[in-house]
């Protein structure tokens, strides 16, 4: 199925007031999304049992937690699955990935992030456009973030949202629920952040919100990021990229994607989805047409968030 895409906006055309330097530019038209946002399992030669099982008995002894203290989420904490996460984030190092994991249980403990709420959107349900869509071609689910309908762009309690979504997208994991997500080979998300509206007011102009963002993901959710596909950046957002970038490791930076103008918009639909579920592939490029709108932004609060077709 052709995606609204080209149809609305003419194909390949490019975002109107999009204007960057040529190293931007490139980095944005640097080859196609096809077949890069595969998912890829974990590599079990650097995640052997024995190491996963050494591991989980460190962390039980340094942990210091009675039989009473061992929450859902200790559990969690103690499970192969995120024992193994953990090991490959540090290439198989047991002592690293017993440091990492104790660090993020305690960060867990202390923060509570499976309980964090945005107090901000409870009150006003328009602060914020980040929001779960669905699942993805392969049971991942996909965030979507547009900054054309924030409501309050100059929030600076966007990282509770944040958090809140990816605790969603875990438990969403845990439960296996989203036609697969539990069956151990969609541990991870795919975020879609379109920048379309993005400005100076928004909280993700301050390097200080990406940073502490990337540093939060690679510490705390190692292996749980599938990809960040962002759509449409400004040249302003030039600047806050090139101070992140730095602070990224490999892996991550491998994971982000640049995606501009109505064909790459359909292209990163299609290949999120894939023809089986071509009507969300629909969707998404004709939701993002919309936000490109300004009388439809007008429109957009006054009923609930549009939401794709059942899965």
């Amino acid at each position: 199925m052709e995606t609204p895409g080209n149809a609305a906006c003419g194909k390949g055309a490019p975002s109107t007031s999009y204007s960057e330097s040529e190293d931007f530019a490139g980095l944005q038209a640097e080859g196609g999304l096809k077949g890069t946002l595969r998912l890829e399992p974990l590599n079990s030669q650097e995640v052997s049992f024995r190491t996963i099982q050494a591991v989980q008995a460190l962390f039980q002894r340094q942990s210091s937690e009675t039989s009473e203290e061992q929450s859902f989420w200790y559990l969690d904490m103690m499970s192969d699955a995120t024992v193994s996460r953990f090991l490959f984030a540090e290439k198989g190092d047991a002592s690293k990935a017993c440091k990492r994991l104790l660090a993020t249980w305690k960060w867990r403990k202390k923060n509570q992030p499976w309980a964090v709420k945005c107090h901000l959107c409870i009150s006003d349900h328009r602060t914020h456009d980040f929001r779960y869509l669905c699942h993805d071609q392969y049971s991942r689910p996909v965030l979507y973030l547009s900054f054309a309908t924030f409501h309050n762009p100059e929030s600076n309690l966007l990282m509770d949202h944040v958090i809140a979504q990816i605790e969603q997208c875990t438990a969403l994991y845990l439960e296996g629920s989203g036609g697969g997500a539990g069956d151990g080979q969609a541990s991870t998300f795919v975020w879609v952040a379109d920048y379309t509206g993005f400005g100076l007011r928004h909280p993700g102009l301050n390097p200080r919100f990406p940073l502490s963002l990337a540093y939060t993901f690679q510490t705390h959710y190692p292996e749980r990021l599938g990809a960040v596909l962002c759509v449409d950046a400004p040249s302003i957002f030039e600047g806050v990229w090139n101070v992140i970038q730095p602070a990224l490791d490999a892996k991550t930076r491998s994971k982000i994607h640049f995606v501009r103008g109505a064909q790459g918009r359909s292209e990163m639909a299609n290949e999120l989805f894939g023809p089986a579920r071509s009507n969300l592939a629909y969707w998404l490029v004709d939701h993002m047409n919309k936000v490109r709108q300004p009388d439809y932004r007008e429109r957009f609060w006054q009923d609930p968030h549009e939401m794709p077709p059942a899965e």
